[in-house]
């Protein structure tokens, strides 16, 4: 096992960790807010997405590998839209007034990648036979392009929000948002950066 392989499973153990004991925290508390929900969502998309890329860099035949990366690749269609979602009611006094303002900006980003997921995981991944050796290249169709497009649009809106909230925020709040707000940046970054190497070599 080769440490990219063993990086994507502890990270698919620590955001499944994270997931189940903060769902769990929701379920048994008092507040049930829907930034909770959201962020335990996007860590489940996130264990799920990390599997899926361990499972794909073990796989041994093409269509297996084929299979895995349709998985991650669907699995990541859901995460603009939650991550959005997470950013615009995450330490938000009047979220059904910043729900009402960015309503459609939300349905656009959880049906479009659905519809891409729906109707278009078999393009995610493509096969080009190469001359001479004979050896095969893995492209990046245009739906897989189109979901990573959207990661960028989805990290740019997230951290927009975030940081919005934490220039709002006041006294001991912004104490309790900023590390939250930190880790998540990171994150977006990383997302950012990933994404854009993915469509600046998809072909």
């Amino acid at each position: 096992m080769n440490l990219s392989v063993l990086l994507a499973y502890i990270s698919a153990g620590i955001c499944g960790a994270i997931c189940v004991v903060y769902l769990t925290l929701t379920l048994l508390g008092k507040r049930r807010s829907l930034a909770r929900w959201a962020f335990g969502g996007s860590m489940a998309i996130l264990c799920i997405e990390s599997l899926a890329t361990g499972f794909s860099a073990n796989a041994f035949r093409a269509e297996h590998f084929l299979f895995w990366q349709q998985i991650r690749l669907v699995s990541l269609s859901f995460l603009p839209g939650a991550w959005i979602l997470f950013s615009i009611t995450y330490a938000r006094g009047s979220n059904r007034s910043f729900l009402s303002s960015w309503r459609w900006t939300l349905i656009a980003a959880f049906a479009i990648p659905a519809s891409l997921a729906i109707f278009y995981s078999d393009s995610y991944i493509l096969f080009r036979q190469l001359r001479g050796d004979g050896g095969v290249a893995v492209l990046l169709g245009w739906p897989g392009q189109a979901i990573h497009f959207l990661m960028i649009l989805g990290s740019v809106l997230s951290m927009m929000h975030l940081e919005r909230t934490y220039r709002a925020a006041v006294g001991a709040m912004r104490w309790q948002v900023k590390y939250m707000l930190l880790g998540l940046g990171t994150l977006f970054l990383v997302r950012f950066y990933t994404s854009s190497q993915s469509l600046l070599f998809a072909n």
